[in-house]
């Protein structure tokens, strides 16, 4: 562990300053444009804010794993949703739609009390993370990533991966403690991670290289009860099948909503291939393969922590299909792990590919992608989303090289 800085770090300026002058000029733009310019960062449809969350809620009485529209959230989201729609009183036969649920104080209200709840977990477990004597440093960094366009997206959109961010939080903050009571409470909290979303089941990994081989398999164990029981509740083990075979379907069904939003390396391939022969709906997965191999290559000459918690969440960016714009906020963890070393001038490389990527980039549309189908995409994209991919791109490519330039440097260590 590094000793606790007493002073303001230089690189944490550069971006809480950046990132402040950012934020400001994009809701004034906001403000002047009729919030035309937010499209990069907020989703385009204004009367489609919060309905990755209340969308899931009316599902609850049409079928959520049956019929036409099966959901693709694990079945322990839907522990969470039921709670919040026992806030409903349903009259016999009713069904409310999407927007109605919305509109009710009785499910508005809980959702914004749980998204305040989440939001100061997720300021607390930042806080934690950073370690600087002075708690107003250490309150400066948290906020400042919770400002960031990711997490205006996550916001906005009211999406369950917001425990999902908690839970790896919690996790990579306790897996390394001295203390077996912590290790065992990161252990449940990235259970219930993967039992959100699944990609974070990537962060267990780190618990193997302390080689920890029986709490590794204690964290399996526990990942694969907190994932699968909920499924007992919902039509047991033939609706957690209809999940897979919904979730392996939205593979092929997610092209139809447009470029935007999207920062999977197979949507790069799709959108640079499309711009040359015409619009594709479906391209090859070599580009997920060769990413996969450079970021394991990374993942094991990587030297410091950061560096290897970088590669799992650009893992969880990258290889996917479709990863969407709130699986950047995952990049918050390393971002603040970074700022705990001592500086170095390659920091300030990753510096600028951080800001990149969190900035708040004002929306100039690409009609010649958004049109490309003949009508007007639903997942608009813009010069902020491409400027995004290149932050992701460069710092792929800044990783290898350092990691190249560590693997000959512990080879020359080796050869003295």
């Amino acid at each position: 562990m590094s000793k606790k800085l007493k002073v303001i770090d230089k690189r944490l300026l550069l971006f809480v300053v950046i990132m402040v002058l950012g934020t400001i000029v994009f809701w004034v733009s906001a403000s002047l444009t009729d919030w035309e310019s937010t499209k990069t960062v907020i989703f385009r449809w204004e009367h489609w804010y919060f309905m990755d969350w209340f969308g899931e809620l009316h599902r609850i009485q049409t079928g959520i794993y049956s019929g036409d529209d099966i959901a693709n959230y694990p079945a322990f989201c839907f522990l969470v949703y039921y709670a919040f729609f026992s806030f409903i009183s349903l009259k016999d036969g009713q069904v409310y739609d999407d927007f109605t649920i919305r509109n009710m104080q009785k499910t508005m209200y809980p959702f914004f009390l749980f998204m305040m709840v989440c939001i100061f977990l997720l300021y607390f477990l930042f806080k934690q993370l950073v370690k600087n004597e002075n708690q107003i440093i250490c309150g400066i960094t948290a906020a400042s990533m919770l400002f960031t366009a990711p997490y205006v997206f996550l916001f906005e959109r009211g999406n369950m991966i917001i425990i999902a961010l908690i839970g790896t939080c919690l996790y990579v903050l306790l897996y390394d403690s001295d203390k077996i009571y912590c290790r065992i409470l990161a252990y449940f909290a990235l259970a219930v991670a993967v039992a959100v979303k699944l990609y974070p089941a990537v962060f267990g990994i780190l618990t193997v290289l302390k080689k920890r081989y029986k709490e590794a398999v204690f964290l399996i164990l526990i990942g694969v009860a907190v994932f699968f029981l909920p499924f007992m509740m919902f039509g047991g083990w033939e609706s957690c099948l209809e999940f897979f075979k919904s979730i392996f379907g939205s593979f092929e069904t997610y092209y139809d909503y447009g470029f935007g939003y999207d920062f999977s390396i197979y949507n790069l391939e799709r959108l640079i291939i499309s711009l040359i022969i015409g619009y594709q709906t479906k391209v090859s997965n070599i580009p997920i393969i060769i990413t996969f191999i450079i970021l394991l290559f990374i993942f094991m000459n990587a030297g410091e922590r950061w560096q290897k918690i970088t590669v799992l969440c650009l893992a969880i960016i990258l290889l996917p299909k479709f990863s969407y714009y709130y699986t950047l906020c995952f990049l918050a963890i390393p971002f603040i792990l970074m700022l705990n070393t001592p500086s170095q001038k390659i920091h300030y490389i990753y510096l600028v590919e951080f800001i990149i990527i969190f900035f708040p980039w004002l929306y100039f549309p690409i009609d010649k992608v958004n049109y490309m189908n003949g009508e007007e995409m639903s997942h608009i994209f813009s010069w902020g989303h491409v400027v995004t991919y290149i932050g992701i791109v460069l710092m792929v490519v800044t990783l290898l090289i350092d990691g190249i330039i560590q693997q000959k440097r512990h080879v020359r260590i080796k050869e003295v």
